[in-house]
């Protein structure tokens, strides 16, 4: 079978699901935005099938690559766990996606992983060999990248932070780090102690009455970086993720805190903010 020169990207997240036909030289041809909430509606895999379904009838079947970037934890296109797929099960995505699309090679990663990838490729990676990508998204988790390669771990699964916890010294009790330092940490903090229900945007950002529940969060993230920075001696720290939007008004307090609560000798050389756009759709089509 002859196949067509352009790639299939399936970005699959928390929050909205993206849908990118990337020419050879990866530049964007097409592309489509599903919200997430209203495919996976009853955690099941029977709707991760709608929506191959739904990409089918958008763009047809036949690809010479099929890249999936999924918000789980995935062990050579092995799904091991996925919230968006009601918890632990045992999913081979790839065996799936030949039901419904028919290509020539096939890649599937967790989408912070991809995120990475793509930073190797388009972003700081280049410049920097040794870093850590830290994704505030719907979700939080690292990929430690150590002479341009991604550490992986045993099942693939190094750098699932998000169950960890952290002792909250504001409330006097352990929160799960994806609770708190995730994009929908700083709401979750902001609720609990403001007893309010708040939508966390620019607007947030702006408004000076928000500044101390911005700088708990950011004593939080600081030791996280902390941390990081004692774990794998990354010579950067790159960002992406919902948060990063918004960074003109929190990197810079950051970096104070950072810098003034990590040992000099084992700080990194900057805090930075990816530029890479669409870096998890770009990186599920990457070797």
């Amino acid at each position: 079978m002859k196949f067509p020169e352009e790639y299939l990207s399936i970005d699959i997240g928390g929050t909205k699901i993206l849908v990118i036909i990337y020419s050879q030289d990866y530049q964007a041809l097409k592309s489509e935005i599903y919200k997430t909430s209203l495919i996976f509606k009853e955690k099941h895999l029977k709707e991760l099938e709608i929506l191959f379904l739904k990409i089918v009838e958008k763009f047809g079947k036949n690809f010479k690559k099929v890249g999936i970037s999924f918000n789980c934890a995935i062990n050579k296109d092995n799904i091991i766990y996925s919230t968006l797929l009601g918890g632990e099960v045992s999913v081979n995505i790839k065996k799936i996606c030949k039901n419904y699309f028919d290509f020539k090679e096939f890649i599937s990663n967790n989408d912070v992983v991809c995120m990475a990838k793509a930073e190797n490729y388009f972003g700081y990676g280049k410049k920097y060999k040794n870093y850590v990508l830290v994704n505030l998204g719907t979700g939080i988790r690292v990929v430690a990248v150590s002479d341009g390669k991604i550490i992986r771990g045993y099942k693939n699964l190094a750098g699932e932070i998000s169950p960890l916890k952290i002792y909250l010294e504001e409330t006097k009790n352990y929160i799960e780090l994806d609770n708190l330092l995730a994009g929908k940490g700083l709401k979750n903090l902001t609720n609990l102690l403001s007893n309010k229900e708040v939508e966390i945007n620019e607007e947030f950002f702006k408004d000076i009455k928000n500044k101390k529940f911005i700088k708990i969060y950011l004593k939080y993230l600081s030791k996280l970086l902390t941390k990081i920075t004692y774990f794998y001696n990354p010579e950067v720290i790159i960002f992406s993720g919902s948060i990063t939007k918004s960074s003109d008004y929190w990197l810079e307090d950051l970096k104070k805190f950072y810098y003034s609560n990590t040992k000099s000798v084992f700080l990194v050389k900057d805090l930075l903010i990816s530029n890479v756009k669409n870096s998890a759709s770009l990186g599920a089509i990457l070797i």
